[in-house]
């Protein structure tokens, strides 16, 4: 692997690591807000689906 140093003015062939950490970090902050989301979503999927599984049974009694 070729060191290089941040000072160079010639450009590295590699991703500097600042820019990788930098999108890295990005990544598992959207990652972690989705997951929320998706959770949040989940829990209101089951809510609508005890609601579904209960208007039947509400037409029925009525």
């Amino acid at each position: 692997m070729a060191e290089y140093s941040l000072a160079s003015d010639e450009p590295s062939p590699e991703i500097p690591e600042a820019f990788f950490l930098c999108s890295l970090c990005m990544m598992l902050s959207l990652r972690r807000r989705m997951a929320s989301r998706f959770l949040r979503g989940e829990k209101e999927m089951q809510r609508w689906i005890i609601g579904n599984q209960m208007l039947p049974c509400l037409s029925v009694s009525m």
